[in-house]
C-alpha cells in the first residue's frame, strides 16, 4: 500500500473506533478512495475533530452522508415495518447482511445499507410477490432462480433472497438441502420480539460473510474494504462466536484456507498486528484496487474457471461461457446427471435463449472480454491460489 492507502485504513479505523486521524494526510486522495470503496460516511466521521480537514471537503462529504442516511433511515424503517407485517401473517423471513451488521458498529449509522436483505422459503415466494405489490412495491426481477428484487420510491430496493447463491452454485447445496448440517432454517435463531423473523446463528453468519467474500472476488472480480471491516468487527465483538463450528461450516465449501486468509488481513489493516507475509500484502493491495464494485477488466475472466487456464484469452473465455464445463451443465442441469444424451440439446437452449434473450449484455460481455488484460489475469488468479480460492 502506498502512503494514501495506508491514511485510508487507519481514518476508516479512526472512525470506528473514535482516535484522531493521521498527521499530515492528503485528504483529497484519502476522500477518492473513501468514495471509491462507499465508505465516505466514515471518513466524514473521522473527519469532524480534525482541526486540518479542508472545508471544501468535509462540506462535500457533509451533503453526501446527509442523502446517505435519509435513504438508510428510510429503509431502516420500512424494514420494521415489513418485519412486522411478515410477522402479522406468519411468514417466516431471515434477515440478511448490512441488517444484522448494524449493531456491531459504534452506531447503526455507520453501517449504511445498500437495501434490505431477506431470506425467504421458496414455497412462500408467491404469497410474498402478491403481499409485496399491495404494498405498494414495484417489480424489479421475480421469478429468478437466486432472488426477486422490488423497488418503492424514493430510497427502498428489497431483495428477497430465495437462495444465497445462484442456484447453480455447488455451494448453494449446502445451505438449502434439509440434510445439511448447514441447512439455513436449522441454523436461525428468533430476533428478538419476534416469532417468524429470524437471523442465523453467529457461525452460520461468518460462514456466509466468508463465502460472500470469495463469490465477489470470483464472480465480480473483486470486493470493497466495508466487507473486510465487516468481518474484522464480526470476529471483534461476537461473544459467543464458536469459530472451531465456523471452520467446520467453511470446510464444507472449501475456505478454510481463504477464511484464514481474510482474517490474516483484517488483522493487519484493522488490528494492528504486523504482518511479514508478501501473500497478506498482495492481497490488501488487490482489494484496494478493486473498489465496492470489484475489478471490471478482470471481471469476466474470472468466471467459468478461465483464469486457471495456462494460456487465458478471449477465445477460450468466450468458448467457455458457451459451452460450460459437463460438471457446470450438471449443477445447472439435474436432469443431466440421470440423461446425460439432453446434454447437446441443452447447450442449444442455453445458447438460444442467451442470444434471443439477453442479446445486450451478451454484446455487452464480448466487449469487456476483448479488453481484459491476460497477463493481469494470470497474476490475479496466482493470489487466488494463494490466499485460497479455486
Amino acid at each position: 500500500m502506498n502512503k494514501h492507502e495506508q491514511n485510508f485504513i487507519k481514518a476508516i479505523l479512526a472512525a470506528i473506533i473514535g482516535q484522531a486521524l493521521p498527521e499530515n494526510i492528503d485528504f483529497e486522495q484519502v476522500a477518492k478512495l473513501a468514495r471509491f470503496h462507499g465508505v465516505q460516511g466514515l471518513l466524514f466521521e473521522a473527519m469532524k475533530n480534525a482541526k486540518d480537514a479542508p472545508k471544501t471537503i468535509f462540506e462535500s462529504l457533509s451533503q453526501e452522508q446527509m442523502l446517505m442516511l435519509v435513504k438508510d433511515a428510510n429503509q431502516e424503517v420500512e424494514a420494521l415495518r415489513l418485519m412486522r407485517l411478515f410477522e402479522q401473517r406468519e411468514i417466516p423471513v431471515v434477515m440478511l447482511k448490512g441488517w444484522h451488521m448494524k449493531k456491531f458498529y459504534p452506531r447503526p449509522d455507520m453501517r449504511l445499507m445498500a437495501d434490505i436483505d431477506m431470506f425467504i422459503r421458496e414455497d412462500n415466494e408467491q404469497e410474498i410477490h402478491s403481499f409485496l405489490r399491495n404494498e405498494e412495491y414495484s417489480v424489479v426481477a421475480f421469478g429468478g432462480k437466486k432472488d426477486n428484487i422490488y423497488n418503492k420510491k424514493p430510497f427502498i430496493i428489497l431483495e428477497m433472497h430465495k437462495n444465497l447463491f445462484m442456484f447453480e452454485d455447488e455451494w448453494n447445496e449446502f445451505f438449502s438441502n434439509e440434510d445439511s448440517q448447514m441447512y439455513i432454517w436449522n441454523r436461525v435463531e428468533k430476533v428478538e420480539g419476534f416469532d417468524y423473523i429470524y437471523r442465523m446463528d453467529d457461525e452460520l453468519f461468518f460462514t456466509y460473510m466468508i463465502a460472500h467474500i470469495a463469490k465477489h472476488l470470483v464472480d465480480d472480480g473483486g470486493i470493497g474494504v466495508k466487507a473486510f471491516l465487516d468481518v474484522w468487527l464480526f470476529l471483534e465483538k461476537s461473544e459467543n462466536l464458536d469459530l472451531d463450528v465456523a471452520f467446520r461450516d467453511l470446510s464444507n465449501l472449501g475456505l478454510q484456507d481463504f477464511a484464514k486468509k481474510v482474517i490474516k488481513l483484517t488483522g493487519f489493516w484493522f488490528g494492528a498486528e504486523s504482518v511479514d507475509d508478501k501473500t497478506i500484502e498482495e492481497f490488501g493491495d488487490y482489494i484496494i484496487s478493486c473498489g465496492i464494485y470489484g475489478n471490471s477488466k478482470v471481471m469476466v475472466a474470472t468466471k467459468e474457471g478461465i483464469m486457471a487456464s495456462e494460456n487465458p484469452s478471449t477465445l477460450k473465455y468466450l468458448f467457455r461461457r458457451a459451452f460450460p464445463t459437463v460438471k457446470a451443465m450438471k449443477i445447472r442441469y439435474p436432469q443431466l446427471k440421470e440423461h446425460i444424451l439432453l446434454l447437446p440439446f441443452l447447450y442449444i437452449k442455453r445458447l438460444t435463449y442467451s442470444l434471443i434473450k439477453r442479446t445486450d449484455s451478451v454484446k455487452g460481455e464480448i466487449i469487456k472480454a476483448g479488453e481484459v488484460d491476460y497477463d493481469e489475469v494470470k497474476r490475479i488468479h496466482r493470489l487466488y491460489q494463494n490466499i485460497g480460492l479455486k
